[in-house]
């Protein structure tokens, strides 16, 4: 395959547009250049990722509340307008052309990030830690948070285009890419290709720890209302750059992503230690985070669009996020986005406040990403798209002490996070294995609703996937895409 070089389009600041001089400059190492110059183009640059992630192709929709979200079956198909998603909430991909298109725009889109992540890694490995304001606290800031975009970019390759490792870990079908410009690289057997996610995530977490939990902490970290709207006492040192990492893969969220790479993998020791490191230092210790209280979960029709980002590790912000959810749910007068399955979701728990985010109605309409009603939408909460949830952190550990034989801690664990919820129904036991994934799966489809990671659920434990009155059989066919022709890896 022939070396293709990616033209990088970033942005000044987060939600910024493009800088002139990339429209002006048609030579891509001119610009290049010029990209990294300063410390601000390497700021840039990291930005210029995220935005690339965000988009409606990839975590914008597809891999949140659009298609994986048909697939998982959030949403009544009846109602589908739009044949996509319709094609792929019936498991149809290659029925027609439809889908095609979105599934190879997944698989270039997250190449293309990849290949973003390898060049900064490229431009900024020999860069002296004086260019940075912070030294090498910048420096190594901004690298990992590059190693660990690139290892969560793959790690989302293997679990779209691969089996899961419970099904075949030695399917070799996605590429790891660690340098720019891409070259002609092998497929890695599934379990290889997730330990060099795990290698770049741990390489990551000690790369940014210094400056998240220590350096910058009471300004990022440590206050929900500096992680996510920049109020805060300590002035940050560096700059605005170096503050409102709540969204960010901060510390915290690339440790979370551990447990969910090892976890994936099926190494249960692992998946553990990093998802208790995580409760106990951050949660249940000095509580940097917390789930929202019950004023937060409310029956007010005014304050239905709610995401609960005080439980979010890490998440994307697309600016047309509300432009895009509003045009395609109310298209040719559909109400699209209905839940499917609420008396079978909800069963034994009507006092959860998760059953709030759907109108009472019999459409039970999904009001998780929309704007209802004439409320004004805090900017954060309105364009940002969960993508690490406590929530997960919790089912981590939840079905991990259940494995290791720590029964009483999981029933615990279990209660503890229900009660979160407001579900007043205590769980007395879990009766083996099987009842663990029903009950955590049943949990996950109120949780997850418009996200997609319940779709990775059901793949990673090799589980037919719930519909009301029945299951829709979990296949290779239905549970794998297949690697486009194309293979572009940028």
């Amino acid at each position: 395959m022939k070396r293709i070089l990616i033209i990088l389009c970033v942005q000044v600041g987060l939600f910024c547009s493009c800088n002139n001089w990339l429209e002006v400059e048609p030579a891509d190492q001119i610009s290049k250049n010029k990209l990294f110059e300063d410390e601000m183009g390497f700021q840039n640059a990291l930005n210029g990722i995220y935005q690339k992630l965000a988009e409606s192709s990839l975590y914008g929709k597809v891999l949140s509340w659009g298609a994986l979200s048909f697939m998982e079956q959030d949403y009544d198909l009846n109602y589908a307008y739009d044949y996509t998603d319709a094609l792929m909430g019936s498991f149809e991909y290659y029925e027609a052309d439809y889908s095609l298109p979105v599934i190879d725009n997944v698989w270039s889109g997250l190449y293309n990030a990849i290949a973003n992540c390898n060049l900064l890694l490229k431009e900024i490995s020999d860069e002296s830690p004086s260019k940075f304001a912070l030294d090498t606290i910048a420096k190594d800031l901004i690298m990992g948070e590059a190693y660990a975009l690139r290892a969560f970019c793959h790690l989302d390759l293997i679990r779209l285009f691969a089996p899961a490792p419970v099904v075949d870990e030695q399917a070799a079908l996605v590429p790891y890419h660690v340098v720019y410009p891409s070259e002609v690289t092998n497929a890695l057997p599934t379990k290889d290709a997730i330990d060099l996610c795990i290698e770049d995530l741990l390489k990551a977490k000690d790369l940014v720890a210094y400056h998240d939990t220590i350096y910058n902490r009471n300004g990022m970290l440590y206050k929900k209302d500096a992680r996510f709207d920049g109020i805060y006492i300590n002035t940050i040192n560096g700059g605005d750059f170096y503050n409102k990492r709540g969204y960010r893969l901060n510390y915290c969220a690339i440790v979370g992503l551990l447990a969910r790479a090892y976890l994936y993998k099926g190494d249960v020791d692992n998946a553990l230690f990093y998802a208790k490191h995580f409760y106990d230092r951050f949660y249940n210790g000095n509580k940097w985070f917390s789930f929202s209280s019950s004023t937060y979960y409310t029956t007010s029709l005014s304050d239905k669009q709610k995401k609960y980002l005080e439980e979010c590790l890490f998440g994307f912000y697309n600016a047309n996020l509300l432009l895009d959810v509003e045009s395609y749910y109310s298209a040719s007068g559909y109400s699209q986005a209905r839940l499917a399955d609420y008396d079978g979701i909800f069963a034994d728990d009507g006092d959860d406040w998760r059953s709030y985010l759907f109108s009472s109605d019999d459409a039970h309409n999904v009001y998780k990403y929309r704007e209802v009603g004439n409320q004004s939408i805090d900017e954060v909460e309105g364009l940002t798209i969960p993508i690490l949830r406590m929530s997960e952190i919790y089912y981590i550990l939840i079905e991990c002490n259940y494995l290791k034989g720590n029964t009483e801690e999981s029933v615990r664990l279990l209660n503890e996070f229900r009660a979160k919820k407001g579900c007043k129904r205590q769980i007395a036991s879990i009766n083996g294995v099987n009842d663990l994934y029903e009950i955590l799966i049943n949990d996950a489809r109120r949780e997850f609703v418009g996200e997609g990671q319940l779709f990775f659920m059901y793949k990673r434990l090799n589980r037919d996937i719930k519909v009301a009155g029945g299951v829709i059989t979990a296949t290779n066919e239905r549970m794998v895409w297949e690697v486009p022709d194309s293979q572009i890896f940028y």
